[in-house]
């Protein structure tokens, strides 16, 4: 095994393979064929292992999504996933608090795209001002 750090795996990734899988026009196959610029093979399972044991609830936040559910807030992941969104729900099955309505891999669109807000609450029929985005980036769209 190869272990690279953050910038060396920047520096050799393929500069747009993953945005194309989150956005559905690449499927895993064609990930692992471009992932890197010179092509060469990769771990692909490992990868998804790796990240299925990423996942976790942080302290208070899945009782934080029952107590909103049941107080009948309606709510939506809106994320720049890929298909592997599944994987999440696999392990954590958020399911069962809300809707994987909103991601990248079934709009073709990633935030910060105007557009794909735009989509979010066109498909909810509501104004804007009436909903809440909470997000896990430390910068604003």
């Amino acid at each position: 095994m190869v272990r690279m750090s953050l910038k060396e795996l920047i520096e050799c990734k393929h500069p747009t393979a993953w945005l194309e899988f989150e956005n559905g026009v690449i499927d895993e196959d064609e990930l692992e064929g471009k992932f890197f610029k010179d092509r060469r093979p990769f771990d692909l399972q490992g990868l998804k292992n790796c990240m299925r044991r990423g996942y976790s609830y942080i302290d208070g936040v899945e009782q934080l999504l029952l107590d909103l559910k049941q107080n009948n807030y309606e709510m939506h992941a809106f994320t720049n996933y890929p298909i592997w969104y599944r994987i999440i729900e696999d392990k954590l099955n958020i399911s069962k608090y809300l809707s994987w309505t909103f991601c990248s891999c079934m709009y073709g669109k990633r935030k910060p795209d105007p557009d794909f807000y735009l989509a979010v609450v066109e498909h909810l029929k509501v104004d804007p001002a009436s909903c809440i985005f909470v997000d896990d980036s430390l910068f604003a769209y």
